[in-house]
C-alpha cells in the first residue's frame, strides 16, 4: 500500500489523522483504507471530506509576521487524500509508460 511512502512527523488534517496513524494501524483498518481508496477510483467522484483542507499561514524568515504578503500559505489535507494522489499518480505513471498508450503516428 501507499502508506510507506507517506513523511512521518508531519501536521494532521482537519480529521486529525497523521501518517503514522495510517502506517500502525491493524490490517482491518489498512483493508477499510483500501476499500474507500478502490471506491474513490471505481465511482470516479472524490468525497469532499477528503477534499476539506486547513490553510495554515507559516512567515517568510526574516519579514514582518503582521504583513500579509510576508506570509505563505499550506494546506493540511487529510492523509487519505494523500494516499489516494499516491496511487492515482502510480497507475497513471504505469499507464503512460505502456508502449500501447501512444499510437506509432504520435511518436
Amino acid at each position: 500500500m501507499a502508506e510507506k511512502t507517506l513523511k512521518k512527523k508531519k501536521a494532521p488534517g482537519w480529521d486529525k489523522l497523521t501518517a503514522e496513524h495510517i502506517i500502525y494501524c491493524g490490517e482491518y483498518s489498512k483493508k477499510l483504507i483500501t476499500w474507500i481508496i478502490n471506491f474513490v477510483i471505481h465511482t470516479e467522484r472524490i468525497p469532499s471530506y477528503m477534499k476539506k483542507g486547513i490553510m495554515v499561514s507559516i512567515p517568510k524568515s526574516g519579514k514582518d509576521k503582521t504583513i500579509k504578503g510576508n506570509n505563505r500559505g499550506l494546506t493540511l489535507m487529510p492523509v487519505i487524500y494523500k494516499i489516494l494522489e499516491k496511487v492515482l499518480i502510480k497507475r497513471e505513471s504505469l499507464w503512460l509508460h505502456n508502449p500501447d498508450v501512444i499510437d506509432c503516428i504520435q511518436s
